[in-house]
């Protein structure tokens, strides 16, 4: 039973890795075909890096996996949320995903004992995929979270550089180029935004793309503010100054929420795991004597 689920696992691989080799087969017989036309040799292309070639061979697995739809565009929202972009990132990951959860089903067929394989590959497989994604959700929420408390810092030291006379593209460079600084995720996002305005990426898309970088409310915000000030040419140091002012204070409220609510579940489990028992106790003494003077009363 174990051989046969291996060779079901090993076809299954099998049949991802197909993609990859009709694509290499199209791939061919383009160039072919170009030679023959235009009568001159096709150039010699570089050869990627091995790790270059694997992930393109990861990518091209869980393509065909990926589908159009809804889950896709939550799938890229996560990826953005977790810090990866891409065009093929949703692909490579769920290539890794698939291949991780086929590698943990045959290894548990391999390990486990004669009749237990099959049970024991399913719930491998399944436990890993949904592991796979589990791990992507934390690590989003996780970025996430301390997006929105890197935000109003990083806001700071654009402030104070733009009150040194400095414009936004400068003081963007001048935050991007720090060796140290006190909101990294943020600098990461700046520094997407330097290289798009480097590689001659218009204002309005490059802005675009850093409010998909800042993945929360609070970076779409700030997009926002700088879109408006380049627009119009207002000042832009009092609008980021009161906008970092407001985040801090939305941060507080959320603060001062969670605890709230933190509060009110202990009370709902103090009430649900202490209030039987005092009422045990204090109830007891009343049962016990109202039952004593029953059993008198009936001898």
């Amino acid at each position: 039973m174990n051989f046969l689920i291996l060779i079901v696992l090993m076809a299954s691989l099998m049949a991802l890795a197909a993609p990859l080799l009709q694509r290499g087969l199209v791939e061919r017989n383009v160039e072919r075909r170009l030679g023959q036309y235009c009568l001159t040799r096709a150039p010699e292309r570089q050869e990627p890096a091995l790790g270059s070639q694997l992930l393109r061979a990861v990518a091209a697995i869980g393509r065909p996996l990926l589908g159009k739809g809804k889950g896709t565009i939550q799938l890229s929202a996560k990826l953005t949320a977790a810090g990866w972009m891409g065009r093929d990132v949703p692909a490579l990951f769920t290539g890794i995903r698939v291949l991780t959860a086929l590698a943990c089903g045959l290894l548990a067929a391999w390990l486990s004992p004669t009749g237990d394989g099959m049970r024991n590959s399913v719930i491998s497989i399944l436990a890993a995929y949904l592991a796979v994604g589990a791990i992507l959700s934390r690590r989003a929420h996780a970025r996430t979270i301390r997006m929105r408390a890197e935000l109003p810092i990083a806001i700071d030291v654009l402030v104070m550089v733009l009150e040194g006379g400095a414009g936004v593209e400068q003081a963007l460079r001048f935050s991007v180029s720090l060796s140290v600084h006190p909101a990294p995720i943020c600098q990461r996002a700046f520094l997407g935004f330097v290289t798009d305005l480097e590689r001659g990426t218009p204002y309005d898309l490059s802005l675009m793309r850093l409010g998909d970088r800042l993945v929360i409310e609070e970076g779409q915000l700030f997009m926002e503010v700088l879109r408006q000030a380049l627009m119009h040419g207002t000042e832009l140091q009092e609008p980021l100054r009161s906008l970092a002012k407001d985040l801090r204070q939305r941060r507080l409220a959320d603060a001062r929420a969670a605890v709230g609510k933190a509060t009110t579940m202990m009370t709902l489990v103090m009430i649900v795991c202490l209030l039987p028992a005092l009422l045990t106790l204090i109830g007891a003494p009343a049962v016990s004597a109202v039952v004593e003077t029953l059993r008198n009363m009936a001898k």
